[in-house]
């Protein structure tokens, strides 16, 4: 009878260990892919910044996490010209950039005509606009934003803008 019990204690403490090891083992794997999202759109925002089609150049020197409002239109027509390079280059993602904040200005102000409905409004209807989506649909996504600069050379000086980058990758 005493080896009965020995033996029920041993297998109990074997299971329990078991257990323990694979929830730690599962928590471990989850943190690592939630890792590998963050860095999948990290890669994401960072070829967004420094893309040519979007960067923001004064007299041939680059601004750092800034976007030039006025290539963003002809962007969005060339991505959609050639998808399967942008697929290939961005991944299944989806990509939309924020207008958040423009300062106080002085006399008469209208907002970026990329973030207007029509050319002809002056005040901005959605603020938040895509840039492209090669999102497979029905798979479950997480949303990383990164704030950004979003340079408007309509007006000397130039304005700019506050905004963020919502990089949208599949988990």
């Amino acid at each position: 009878m005493e080896s009965t019990v020995v033996m029920f204690v041993f297998f109990l403490l074997i299971m329990v260990g078991l257990t323990v090891y694979s929830n730690y083992q599962n928590a471990k794997v989850e943190r690592i892919r939630i890792e590998t999202n963050e860095q999948k759109a990290t890669q994401i925002a960072k070829r967004m910044l420094f893309a040519p089609e979007l960067e923001c150049s004064n007299n041939n020197a680059r601004t750092l996490d800034c976007i030039e409002i006025q290539k963003l239109q002809p962007f969005v027509n060339r991505v959609k010209q050639s998808p399967a390079y942008y697929r290939q280059e961005f991944g299944n993602s989806r990509v939309s950039i924020k207008w958040v904040y423009s300062p106080g200005f002085t006399g008469t102000f209208s907002a970026p005509e990329f973030f207007r409905a029509n050319p002809t409004d002056i005040l901005v209807t959605s603020p938040q606009k895509e840039l492209f989506n090669f999102k497979a649909g029905g798979e479950s996504h997480k949303t990383f934003t990164f704030p950004i600069l979003l340079w408007d050379k309509r007006q000397v000086p130039e304005w700019s803008y506050f905004g963020w980058l919502e990089v949208e990758v599949n988990i």
